[in-house]
């Protein structure tokens, strides 16, 4: 890759699985490049000139080229929701190098990010699917309350063995604590799990997360999320053997006590969603859960992004019905 790409990574700070797609993304549309710039002789050779001098008509021939030619599954063209997540992943990449880095003298890096006025397109079929996803997987405010519920005090009903009940009378306070966050506030699991003691002001329903990128930000929590991370706290220090030192605030101790890692917190939402029925549900999908409450009581776009810590919306959200279109 060129060079102003692994910046772009240590910049970022992405999660691994991220990087990857990435990788391949940003492979597919410098290898158009190789075919498009002759005089370019290979990948690592790419310049921030031969980037700077790209104009939007190169951007539209991208588009055409992987809307009609780019090689998938013995046949030309990718499917729209492909290429949507392609150009959004190299927008990625341009709007670093026109909006952020720069050079010594202070200019950026580029001009502009030519793939930013890009029209992306979802098809029917995107937005039909979903919908679907929609209607299986998020929570409603009534199906919240019961989840949690489910979690405080029924799952043990529906545990397979002696020991995964053992496992879940001591984790339930941790468990139910997570998940209440991610439901009371709409944080990421990666921020969640950096969470320091420091980090909450829980008289004032507050807590401080920082994002993949080092940014960071004020939350508000719900009542009951701060209730529910009330009760772990009180029972953190002695359930887990937690040191004084040790200042992430969700730990596991199965030898001696650690924070607990984003594949752990997946794993825990996994097995209370199959066994309340709502399988597939995820930590994204809790906080896309959270975020339809909260643009459905407020009708705020601006309020939305705020809570969220984003600083605009998935325009398929709203294409979806996640977000209903606002009304003038």
């Amino acid at each position: 890759m060129p060079w102003f790409v692994c910046e772009y990574f240590n910049n970022k700070k992405l999660l691994d699985k991220t990087i990857r797609s990435y990788e391949r993304d940003f492979l597919v549309f410098f290898e158009w490049l190789l075919q498009e710039k002759q005089y370019i002789l290979s990948i690592t050779k790419i310049t921030l000139s031969d980037i700077n001098s790209l104009r939007l008509s190169d951007a539209n021939k991208y588009i055409n080229y992987l809307q009609n030619e780019q090689p998938y599954q013995n046949k030309k063209g990718l499917k729209q929701s492909s290429v949507v997540r392609k150009i959004s992943s190299i927008s990625s990449l341009f709007h670093y190098l026109a909006n952020v880095a720069e050079h010594d003298n202070e200019d950026p890096y580029i001009e502009r990010n030519i793939f930013s006025n890009v029209e992306r397109k979802y098809t029917k079929d995107d937005i039909e699917k979903a919908q679907k996803r929609r209607n299986d997987i998020l929570l409603t405010a009534e199906e919240v309350a019961d989840f949690l519920c489910f979690i405080r005090s029924k799952f043990e009903l529906f545990s397979k063995n002696q020991k995964q009940l053992v496992y879940y009378l001591k984790n339930k306070e941790r468990d139910t604590a997570i998940i209440s966050l991610l439901l009371g506030s709409g944080i990421r699991a990666s921020e969640l799990i950096s969470i320091k003691l420091k980090q909450i002001e829980l008289n004032n329903n507050i807590i401080y997360v920082s994002n993949a990128n080092g940014a960071k930000r004020k939350v508000t929590i719900t009542s009951i999320a701060k209730t529910d991370l009330a009760s772990y706290l009180k029972v953190r220090k002695e359930r887990y053997n937690a040191s004084e030192h040790l200042t992430e605030v969700f730990l596991v101790n199965y030898r001696q006590a650690k924070p607990m890692s984003l594949r752990s917190i997946q794993i825990l939402i996994k097995k209370y969603a199959e066994a309340y029925g709502k399988e597939g549900l995820s930590a994204q999908n809790l906080r896309h859960s959270f975020a339809t409450r909260i643009f459905n009581r407020t009708n705020s776009l601006d309020i939305l992004e705020n809570e969220l810590g984003q600083t605009s919306i998935n325009p398929l959200w709203i294409q979806m019905g996640l977000i209903e279109d606002i009304k003038s």
